[in-house]
């Protein structure tokens, strides 16, 4: 599944990430250990998601990417079916509340069944939502902010500013 504007594919999210650090695909490639004349070829497989990082490739590129490295594994989200099952899935580890708030359906985490981090990480997407939507910054910007390792989004350095 992708959103209209952003591509959250494994390629997608390497891509976006290498492009907001403005860094050749190539160069991202010997960065990696790549040999210069197959780098921007083997990087260019792994963004058109023609083949996929294995784990210790994927840890290389969060680190010189500045992103979590579970950002880069691909979660099953293709179709309305596996969102259930997530959804299902989150449920029974969470046991959250589903509510109507003003006409819209709301899934609400208990702070008792889940653990601080989470509680912490869906603070902070509510907050860099509600800048994103404020026009404090582009949607780019916004993308690659939700899989960054500051925990403080003031002290994001972005790109793309408006």
């Amino acid at each position: 599944m992708k959103s209209k504007n952003y591509d959250i594919s494994t390629g997608g999210i390497i891509r976006s990430c290498r492009n907001n650090m403005k860094m050749k695909s190539k160069d991202l490639g010997v960065l990696l250990g790549f040999n210069e004349r197959t780098a921007g070829t083997r990087m260019a497989q792994y963004e058109q998601n023609a083949r996929m990082p294995g784990k210790e490739i994927r840890d290389k590129l969060a680190e010189i990417l500045k992103i979590n490295p579970l950002a880069l594994s691909k979660p099953s989200l293709e179709t309305n079916r596996e969102i259930v099952e997530v959804l299902y899935k989150l449920d029974d580890l969470f046991e959250f509340e589903i509510k109507k708030v003003q006409g819209k359906t709301a899934i609400l985490f208990n702070p008792e069944m889940t653990d601080q981090m989470i509680i912490r990480a869906l603070a902070r997407l509510r907050e860099m939502k509600k800048h994103y939507q404020k026009g404090h910054f582009s949607k780019s910007d916004y993308e690659y902010c939700k899989r960054y390792y500051e925990p403080d989004i003031r002290r994001i350095k972005f790109k793309n500013v408006k």
